[in-house]
């Protein structure tokens, strides 16, 4: 029964961060910390006091991976906490296992962005020049700005984000009924 209500916690989280995403490229933190302190509550009831560790991990070890990303400006600071908002609720082993299903999509849309913006070269070879500019100067600088008027290289992750998420909930929610039934 607990999962289930995880399950419909992070949908309306998702809905959410999706709805403040396309309106302002900014996932809101009151938002946010509404959903971290419901997985907190959540973890008490399934597991006592002993939850509080899970839910720290889940909270906690998304945020350190993804913060190097955050710093390269490859990921949003909001996609990060995201990401740790909805591995605090359903624990860090869900979110291990939606990661590649998060990942796959983004790089979907980013395929179906540059097709689009017919910007797929001019992005490769910023790639590789940040590559090379990476390892010549072993230095990591900032991959792009999130800030310009061109969004044509920006992607909005929270959607990614969003489906990986709900893909894995829906293989694990197949899975239940398949050990029921």
């Amino acid at each position: 029964m607990i999962s289930f209500i995880k399950y419909a916690l992070v949908c309306i989280l998702i809905l959410l961060a999706l709805y403040t995403d396309s309106k302002s490229y900014k996932i809101k933190n009151n938002m946010l910390i509404i959903f971290v302190l419901l997985g907190l509550f959540i973890h008490i009831i399934e597991s006592g006091i002993s939850g509080i560790g899970s839910w720290a991990t889940g909270l906690l070890l998304p945020f350190v991976i993804l913060f190097v990303f955050f710093m390269l400006r490859v990921l949003g600071a909001g996609d990060v906490k995201l990401v740790s908002t909805i591995s605090c609720i359903l624990g860090i082993g869900f979110v291990k296992e939606a990661s590649l299903y998060m990942l796959v999509i983004a790089g979907l849309m980013a395929l179906i962005k540059m097709s689009y913006h017919r910007n797929f070269t001019q992005r490769m070879k910023h790639f590789f020049r940040f590559i090379h500019q990476c390892f010549m100067t072993r230095q990591v600088r900032e991959y792009d700005d999130l800030h310009t008027k061109d969004k044509s290289h920006v992607i909005r992750l929270s959607y990614a984000i969003g489906l990986g998420t709900l893909w894995q909930m829906i293989l694990e929610i197949n899975q239940i009924y398949h050990v029921i039934g």
